[in-house]
C-alpha cells in the first residue's frame, strides 16, 4: 500500500443500477436471505437486505452503495469493512483470507475455518493471553520480497453472546451490537498505532478444526498437522474472499498467489476440543507454536 495513492474509493449513489443476473445468494440458517450477489451494467452488486446495496465496478478501486435509510451504522459498517471491501480487494488481484489474525513478537498468524469452527473466539481467547487481535473476519495478505506479510486492520472481534459475557469475566471490553443479533463486537486497543498501517510478518496459518468429545469422558487431543500441497491449495482457495467465481483471469492469479504462499510458510491444520474450559491449554499451543516462527 502506498500511504499517498488510495487502494479503494467508496462513493454514496442516490440510486442501484438494476441486477443483470443473480449469480449468489447466502442464507441465514433461520432461511432469512443475508447476502446476495449479482452482475450489472456498471459491475457487480451485493445486496444486503434492510442494510443497503453495493457496486464494485469493474474498473479497480472504485465502490458506490446506496444505503437503507432504515440500517444501523454498525451493520453498515459491518457489511462494508468485512463483505465488500475484501471482494472488492480479491477481485482487484489482492489475496484476502476469510480469517482472523493475532500478532506477538515474531510476528502474525492466521486462524482460517469453516463457519462455527472458533476463529473470532479463539482470537479473542489469544488476545486476552498475550498475542495482539490485529484483524478478524478479512486479513489482507501480500507477498512481499522478504515474506508473507498481513496488514493489520481495525482491532477487535465479532464473537457469539456467550463467548462475549466469557471474555467479560477475565476483563471488561468495550461491547457494542453488530448487524445481528447473534454477534458483539469486542473492542480492543490496536497492538501499535501509527499514521500509516505498516505490514506485519506472517508467520503461518492454522486452518481450523474443532471438535466435540464422542462422550462425556474422552477429551479431544490438541494436535498440529502439517498438510500436504493439495490439501495447502485446497484449503487456503476454501478460505480466500471471491467475487466472480467465473472469472478464470482472476481465479488463476489466485491458484498462483496460493502456490506461492503455500511455499513461503507453514499451513497447518489445528485440531482442538471445543468448550470454554480448554481455551487457556489451546492457547498455550499456539503461543508455543508462533514463538518457534523465526
Amino acid at each position: 500500500m502506498d500511504a499517498g495513492r488510495a487502494d479503494l474509493t467508496v462513493r454514496s449513489i442516490a440510486t442501484s443500477p438494476e441486477p443483470i443476473t443473480w449469480t449468489r445468494q447466502w442464507y441465514a440458517a433461520d432461511g432469512r436471505l443475508q447476502l446476495g450477489a449479482a452482475t450489472s451494467s456498471q459491475g457487480y452488486i451485493l445486496r444486503f437486505p434492510g442494510i443497503g446495496d453495493f457496486v464494485i465496478s469493474e474498473r479497480p478501486g472504485m465502490i458506490s452503495y446506496r444505503r437503507d435509510p432504515t440500517a444501523a451504522a454498525a451493520s453498515f459498517r459491518h457489511a462494508l469493512l468485512d463483505q465488500v471491501i475484501p471482494r472488492a480487494l480479491a477481485q482487484s488481484g489482492r489475496l484476502v483470507l476469510h480469517a482472523s489474525a493475532v500478532c506477538g513478537p515474531t510476528g502474525a498468524l492466521c486462524l482460517a475455518g469453516s463457519p462455527r469452527q472458533g476463529k473470532s473466539t479463539l482470537a479473542a481467547a489469544l488476545h486476552h493471553a498475550g498475542l495482539a487481535s490485529c484483524a478478524d473476519d478479512a486479513v489482507l495478505v501480500d507477498l512481499a520480497p522478504e515474506g508473507p506479510v498481513c496488514w493489520p486492520a481495525y482491532p477487535g472481534v465479532r464473537v457469539c453472546t456467550d463467548s462475549a459475557a466469557y471474555f467479560a469475566r477475565t476483563g471488561p471490553p468495550v461491547v457494542v451490537p453488530t448487524q445481528s443479533c447473534e454477534k458483539l463486537r469486542l473492542l480492543y486497543d490496536a497492538p501499535v498505532r501509527t499514521a500509516v498501517p505498516e505490514p506485519i510478518p506472517l508467520c503461518g496459518i492454522l486452518i481450523l478444526d474443532r471438535r466435540e468429545p464422542s462422550n462425556a469422558n474422552t477429551l479431544v487431543a490438541i494436535r498440529l498437522t502439517d498438510l500436504s500441497a493439495s490439501q495447502v491449495a485446497a484449503c487456503v482457495m476454501t478460505h480466500m474472499f471471491k467475487l466472480d467465481i467465473k472469472d478464470r483471469l482472476t481465479l488463476s492469479g489466485m491458484l498462483a498467489q496460493v502456490a506461492a504462499l503455500a511455499n513461503a510458510l507453514p499451513v497447518l491444520r489445528l485440531e482442538y476440543p471445543s468448550g470454554y474450559e480448554h481455551l487457556p491449554v489451546v492457547c498455550e499451543h499456539i503461543r508455543s507454536f508462533l514463538a518457534s516462527c523465526n
